[in-house]
């Protein structure tokens, strides 16, 4: 079983470079993919961006209280699937110590798993009608 703990110690490994804000900017792509996988449209997305950005300067954000919501939200998503977060953490954990990760930070700021396919389609050097992972 997966522990806070053990992931940490994993995630401090494997991005050594790591700061909250890189951890921030790879959640927020997480939260992304995920709005995207459910069909959230892009104007939907937006509109949450613009609101967060005005309600930051309303309040000064309490970076751990944000984080406890974030995990309460993924509870409750967890359960609305019909499973169990642990399960999902242990699940995508066995994936991501398969993984290949980048050696650098990415455009967006963070350290992301090598995805092949993608990147040679950035370059132009893929002409596949493959989605990306």
């Amino acid at each position: 079983m997966e522990t806070q703990e053990i992931i940490a110690a994993w995630a401090d490994a494997t991005f050594p470079n790591s700061t909250r804000e890189s951890i921030a900017r790879h959640l927020l792509s997480e939260a992304m993919e995920l709005c995207l996988s459910l069909g959230v449209p892009m104007n939907d997305i937006e509109a949450i961006a613009m609101d967060a950005h005005e309600r930051h300067g309303q309040h000064v954000p309490m970076p751990k209280m944000e984080i406890a919501s974030i995990a309460v939200l993924c509870y409750h998503f967890a359960h609305k699937e019909h499973t169990r977060l642990g399960e999902l953490v242990n699940s995508i954990m066995v994936i991501n110590r398969t993984r290949e990760w980048a050696k650098t930070i990415n455009w967006l700021g963070f350290t992301d798993h090598v995805r092949p396919r993608l990147q040679q389609r950035r370059e132009g050097n893929d002409s596949s009608s493959e989605e990306p992972e």
